[in-house]
């Protein structure tokens, strides 16, 4: 990816922090937003009418390696409970589910299968359309009403050759696709992290970084390019749908920055220090969740609004052995597969004080075939 301003060291953003963050993250309205608020009067106006999926607190469960699939929801009260039973369909290889607004898309990435599928408010399971997609996608990645498909690192006999694809479901649960792109059209990158707004591209091979963002017409427009070398290595990179917080399990090392309106990044923080060993990281609502399956070990924190640091606010303790956790906004889902309760699930919301709260526990969560749910999705970020 290459832009035309050339962009020499990630410091030069540093010396004008204050500045910028002044000048443009205070502005109401941006070109983007307005694009955005167009497309949604655009697909109000255009889109066929058509059932809108269920945005609170449904969570879709896949046994991959049988086909199962099923359904549950989290009340009010943070209690989980089962909505239909679990069933053989479609499912069998699934290897990545992904929500938007009108609809999961489950794709298998071996033989490229994809099904969209809506919840009701009743929490029972409507199938859209099914379709046979390239195989040998590496990224999915939900922005806003889109979806962002990408071709990166390898996967089987498909090799990265940075192509991409965008698309998005409609409250019908039709999938349509706005463009796409060849071989080469992206370079390799190992991360692709949405914002509310804005893609961004991190390789942690070389340090090389790209932002851009999706138009109201689901064309892709690039905004920043960083050339190898800008950035040191990160393992993982989460959003909290304005910042990022990039970490590095290895050595607990982070930093922070924000995608301003033109969207361009800009770094706020460059010593954030965080305990190793965390590998699953996950966004719920203003916070940030950092946790360690193999020791059970967790952080909790937020990004500020006034100097754009990241704060602290938890750190915890439970069992170990988690492989999945997911966010309804309002609730956080942690998974323990079998043998751990026999499949064992548990919810938790973070309090005003930004500390983690269980609110309750479930055991005997497995699929029929007795193996854990290895694919869980929630309907609201």
């Amino acid at each position: 990816m290459r832009t035309k301003t050339h962009v020499t060291a990630v410091t030069a953003a540093f010396l004008t922090l204050r500045q910028r963050l002044a000048q443009r993250l205070e502005k109401k309205w941006s070109r983007k937003l307005v694009a955005a608020l167009l497309a949604g009067i655009l697909m109000a106006v255009l889109a066929p009418i058509g059932f809108a999926q269920s945005s609170v607190g449904y969570l879709f469960f896949i046994d991959s390696a049988h086909g199962y699939v099923q359904t549950g929801q989290i009340d009010r009260d943070g209690h989980f409970s089962s909505i239909v039973p679990a069933s053989p369909y479609w499912a069998a290889g699934i290897s990545k589910v992904v929500n938007t607004a009108n609809g999961l898309l489950a794709y298998n990435a071996n033989n490229g299968d994809a099904q969209v599928v809506q919840m009701r408010p009743d929490g029972i399971r409507i199938y859209g359309g099914h379709y046979s997609f390239s195989a040998g996608w590496t990224h999915i990645v939900s922005n806003g009403d889109f979806l962002f498909f990408y071709r990166g690192t390898g996967l089987g006999t498909y090799f990265g050759d940075g192509r991409a694809a965008i698309g998005y479901i409609t409250p019908d649960g039709q999938w349509v696709q706005t463009a796409s792109f060849v071989p080469g059209s992206f370079g390799l990158w190992t991360h692709i992290v949405a914002t509310d707004n804005n893609l961004f591209f991190y390789n942690n091979l070389n340090g090389a970084a790209a932002v851009g963002y999706i138009s109201y017409n689901g064309l892709f427009i690039q905004t920043q390019n960083f050339p190898a070398g800008s950035l040191p290595s990160f393992s993982h990179i989460v959003s909290d749908g304005r910042s990022l917080l990039f970490y590095q399990k290895q050595t607990g090392a982070g930093w922070v920055g924000v995608i301003d309106a033109p969207g361009q990044l800009v770094i706020t923080q460059h010593s954030v220090a965080l305990p190793a060993g965390y590998s699953v990281l996950v966004r719920s609502d203003r916070y940030l969740v950092l946790h360690n399956p193999n020791t059970g070990g967790t952080s909790i924190g937020y990004v500020d609004r006034i100097g754009y640091q990241f704060r602290v606010t938890d750190q915890t303790t439970f069992s170990a052995g988690t492989t999945r956790i997911v966010s309804t906004k309002d609730d956080l889902f942690f998974y323990f597969p079998p043998p751990y309760n026999n499949g064992y699930g548990m919810v938790a919301h973070i309090d005003r004080n930004g500390k983690l709260q269980v609110t309750h526990g479930v055991a005997n969560l497995l699929s029929p075939s007795l193996s854990g749910w290895d694919q869980i999705a929630a309907t609201a970020r």
